[in-house]
């Protein structure tokens, strides 16, 4: 079960690699489906992790309480079991853990509500019926095409040609 535990920290870890470079495209491009892959991913994410949380507690369950081998804490000697001989502390780490995981999923929250409201914007554009409209957000196409100009380059200009005047007027 203690491997378990490192397990879905890693798929975690992994989903939240994925949710990084989703989160990024659906950003940039401002799409809907982006972004809603984005809070899902991070949602698995919070999700393994609170199972590895979880997990790791049923872990330490199973260690002091179920376990019964010459290893587990039923079997250490008196001694060792009182109050103030051994005793154990999760520390900063463990709350750090636990807001992570609540991080996390406010996150995906925010991610699953902002595909909503660029899914309500572009409904309502696509509502309105104006050809003519520009986009509010800028795009990285250039709007008006390209003209005749550029379509077929000139004749080179070199010395002695035929096509005009060259570089140095003859």
């Amino acid at each position: 079960m203690a491997r378990s535990v490192v397990a879905l920290y890693i798929v975690a870890f992994f989903f939240l690699f994925l949710s990084f470079f989703t989160g990024i495209a659906g950003c940039w491009k401002r799409s809907h489906a982006n972004l809603v892959s984005t809070g899902l991913l991070q949602l698995l994410s919070s999700l393994m992790d609170a199972g590895a949380m979880g997990l790791w507690h049923a872990v330490q369950f199973y260690d002091h309480h179920k376990l019964k081998d010459q290893y587990s804490y039923a079997q250490w000697p008196d001694v060792l079991k009182q109050s103030g001989v051994t005793e154990f502390y999760y520390g900063w780490s463990y709350i750090l853990a636990w807001i992570g995981i609540g991080q996390c999923l406010i996150a995906s929250i925010m991610f699953l509500s902002a595909a909503r409201c660029i899914r309500s914007e572009k409904r309502i554009e696509q509502t309105k019926n104006m050809q003519y409209l520009m986009p509010v957000y800028p795009d990285k196409r250039n709007p008006y095409g390209v003209n005749y100009a550029y379509a077929y380059p000139g004749p080179y200009h070199y010395h002695g040609s035929q096509y005009g005047i060259g570089p140095y007027g003859y």
